[in-house]
């Protein structure tokens, strides 16, 4: 099991001489330019993300190719691809927009454990498109209470963990909820008006510092729903030792307790 290559166009270009002049193309470039910025200034968040991706590729070099469990592998390579769009998000300041993917991620690791535990579920999910009953059937299976539940049924301790992520992330922007807005806005009041600014990139700040440490716990419990699957694999290759490592301390600053 394998990621594919990373591709751009196949075609030579040059970079556009208006390109980062107007708003839009502009926005791309700020974020780019941030989260190269985070690499250099805040250095212990950005190694952590990339040892807990180094992590990842481990397990997807060793997952299964043809046995019952090669279904969730190709959950944990979605989990994965998600986990670095969360970590370029969080990085390039676009906090709120990187909780929703971090939820993707838990989500994801939910399903390639659901469909693990319950073979049945495979079915489901994979006749999803048949007709409308069966998109209902694989809805009503792969709700987040369900899924939850199966892994709570196996690990209550890893199931209680998930759950406390997974609604801090709604709070912080994977729904649009109070957290996921007034923390990146800004008021200014004048004798004649009130004016408001909504950051879209905001780093710097506590805001991306709490959620570059987010996104390490989403990975590291993602990694920790998947080795649910291939126990005996993460021990042998001491990967379970490895995750509880990167465990963010509970004293470190912008920890927060999922």
């Amino acid at each position: 099991m394998s990621q594919g290559k990373e591709a751009t166009s196949n075609q030579p270009f040059e970079i556009p001489p208006n390109w980062g002049k107007d708003a839009f193309s502009n926005f791309f470039e700020t974020a780019r330019l941030n989260l190269i910025a985070t690499s250099k200034l805040m250095p212990q968040e950005y190694n952590r993300l990339d040892r807990i991706d180094h992590l990842y590729l481990q397990v997807i070099d060793y997952a299964p190719h043809n046995s019952p469990e090669v279904l969730p592998a190709f959950f944990l390579l979605r989990a994965h691809s998600s986990y670095r769009t969360a970590c370029g998000l969080a990085a390039s300041g676009q906090v709120a927009d990187s909780h929703a993917i971090m939820r993707q991620c838990i989500e994801t690791s939910l399903y390639g454990f659901h469909v693990f535990a319950k073979p049945e579920a495979a079915h489901i999910w994979m006749n999803r498109n048949d007709d409308v009953d069966a998109h209902s059937k694989a809805k009503n299976e792969f709700k987040y209470g369900n899924v939850k539940a199966t892994l709570s049924e196996t690990n209550a301790r890893l199931g209680t963990q998930t759950d406390r992520l997974y609604n801090l992330l709604i709070e912080e922007g994977g729904h649009p909820n109070f957290l996921s807005i007034f923390p990146h806005m800004q008021m200014k009041e004048t004798q004649e008006d009130v004016e408001f600014k909504h950051y879209y990139l905001n780093p710097g700040g506590f805001p991306q510092k709490s959620a570059l440490m987010h996104v390490s716990i989403a990975g590291i419990i993602s990694l920790s729903i998947f080795r649910e699957v291939w126990k005996t694999r993460f021990d042998l290759m001491n990967l379970t030792q490895q995750i509880e490592k990167e465990r963010p301390n509970p004293n470190e600053k912008y920890w927060s307790n999922p």
